[in-house]
């Protein structure tokens, strides 16, 4: 199987679990407004591992325009979002989660859905596990500026939770 066909059936196994990911993650951010919260909801035009580069390693997820605006006010605003909130599913080697980055003092929570394959995904599995922490890095297209949030508990972004 060449590289384009190869991104083909990666896709074909994760667009049908990506809808009820992003319904779930609307779902949950309805919940944190119910509570009082302030939640910012994330639909990346893009995803992707990176596994090389000094401080740069994780999850990139780039962000439309206006939802990056939305978060970059609230990380400037808020600053601390030391607490997470992760919900995962594992489905055909496919690791899909939602991460609810939340600042208690400010009652404000971002949601931000991920997902990657574990088959092909192997050197970024192993670096996370090694580096302990896994880093979502939030940016739009353009890349006038990246937001780095560190998850010190870096087991529930893993396959299997380890």
């Amino acid at each position: 199987m060449d590289e384009a066909d190869d991104q083909q059936h990666v896709a074909n196994r994760v667009l049908p679990v990506w809808e009820h990911v992003v319904a779930d993650m609307e779902a949950t951010a309805e919940e944190y407004r119910e509570s009082g919260w302030e939640a910012l909801e994330c639909h990346p035009g893009d995803i992707a591992t990176i596994t090389e580069g000094e401080g740069h390693t994780g999850l990139d997820v780039v962000l439309p325009d206006d939802e990056f605006d939305r978060v970059e006010s609230a990380y400037d605003a808020d600053g601390d979002f030391d607490e997470v909130e992760v919900f995962r599913a594992v489905e055909e080697g496919i690791v899909f989660a939602v991460a609810a980055l939340k600042n208690a003092t400010s009652q404000t929570a971002i949601l931000v859905p991920t997902y990657y394959d574990s088959d092909t995904s192997r050197d970024f599995i192993q670096m996370v596990k090694e580096e302990g922490e896994l880093r979502l890095h939030l940016r739009p297209l353009d890349q006038r500026r990246v937001l780095t949030f560190t998850q010190h508990d870096s087991a529930p972004f893993l396959p299997g939770g380890d």
